[in-house]
């Protein structure tokens, strides 16, 4: 019986029922005739083993039925899902909704994910109203949103969202469904005006620091979909332009420069080497990434608290120590800050502790300074 499904045989199909074999005898994997039949598309063959009396309900070892594989067939008709329906096929036993696959991933998270199915919106609307959870989240924290608003048609996107799937919901990098839809290229136009239409938060940032409106307006970034994200948000450029120009203070520029003169005078002035530009940055952060010593001494010798984090979690230690390995002046910036009292070991959400990479990348000399600072407390400025 198998193999006749297996060819499309509905004529041998129909005289091996006459002839009173079994026609839901499984296979190892307890999948039955039908289960082959519907993932087929067979339309002919299906009827036949539904009026011999095939168990449209049966469950396969992945708690799957006759029904769900005709729902996923790539072949798929409304045809065949009427015929299930006119033979008892129950849309609440369709498959095991909660059931997990090695990836985390339901059921729900493939129904919108695979966006050319012809019976994608029955299949979906089937696990909706089964009680599929809208929220549930893979081993990335990908809920089926962030896999809708990948794909090349916004209608799977639409249909979670009136169901009351959350629009900003985050992944386990912080990416958001507009930022996961932005950096793929197969994500089409009316997703990211879909996912803004219902609310998404343009302004968003992910553990990197970025939102979609930053990513949108960074020069250096291309590929992916950030030119059709330029597209959809440039209504927004110009807030965002003088916010950035707002927040990026005169003592950040100078602090990036490392112009010490310059920043000694701003400090004299009231310049706050606290403040934090659109990434979180403060001006000690800057002074620091870009080892500028003499800069960044005048910054710690105000008494600024030296472990603000940046929007990403990083201290301006561990932006110090980043490539620091056989570069004198990233050192010295390194020796300043431990003897501020920067922490070593405080740890980033994002790429953990600047110890840590140090150990990772045998950077000797910036795990002495280390050691040199365990334990003691600093009695002095630095000179």
């Amino acid at each position: 019986m198998r193999a006749a499904v297996l060819v499309q045989d509905a004529q041998l199909v129909a005289e091996l029922v006459a002839s009173g074999i079994e026609v839901d005898r499984p296979d190892k994997s307890l999948r039955t005739p039908l289960h082959y039949a519907a993932s087929r598309a067979d339309l002919q063959t299906c009827r036949i083993l539904l009026t011999a009396g095939a168990d449209p309900n049966t469950s396969s070892e992945d708690s799957e039925t006759p029904y769900y594989h005709a729902l996923t067939s790539m072949d798929g008709v409304p045809e065949l899902s009427a015929l299930f329906i006119e033979f008892g096929a129950d849309p609440r036993l369709l498959v095991d909704i909660n059931r997990l696959d090695e990836f985390d991933r339901t059921a729900l998270h493939y129904a919108a994910f695979y966006a050319h199915l012809p019976l994608q919106d029955l299949l979906i609307t089937t696990l909706l109203e089964a009680g599929s959870q809208l929220e549930a989240r893979d081993c990335n924290g990908f809920t089926p949103l962030h896999a809708a608003a990948g794909q090349d048609q916004a209608r799977p996107l639409r249909r979670l969202l009136e169901a009351g799937a959350e629009v900003d919901v985050a992944n386990n990098v912080g990416d958001t469904p507009l930022i996961h839809a932005a950096k793929h290229s197969r994500a089409a136009d009316e997703v990211i005006g879909v996912l803004r239409e219902w609310g998404a938060d343009p302004l968003r940032k992910n553990q990197s620091g970025w939102s979609a409106l930053s990513l949108a307006r960074r020069e250096d970034v291309s590929g992916g979909n950030f030119d059709r994200l330029r597209a959809s948000l440039s209504d927004l450029f110009d807030d965002y332009d003088a916010l950035v120009e707002r927040l990026d203070t005169p003592l950040h520029r100078a602090a990036a420069a490392g112009d010490e003169p310059r920043v000694q005078d701003l400090l004299a002035a009231g310049g706050n080497p606290a403040a934090a530009d659109i990434a979180g940055r403060t001006p000690v952060y800057l002074a620091a990434a870009d080892w500028h010593r003499e800069a960044l001494l005048a910054l710690l010798r105000t008494g600024v608290p030296v472990d603000i984090e940046d929007d990403r979690g990083q201290t301006p230690l561990l932006a110090a120590v980043l490539g620091s390995s056989g570069s004198p002046e990233r050192l010295e910036c390194v020796r300043l800050l431990v003897e501020y009292g920067a922490n070593p070991d405080h740890t980033s959400r994002s790429i953990g502790s600047a110890r840590g990479i140090a150990e990772t990348n045998n950077m000797t000399d910036a795990l002495v300074i280390f050691a040199s600072a365990a334990g003691s407390v600093r009695d002095g400025g630095a000179d």
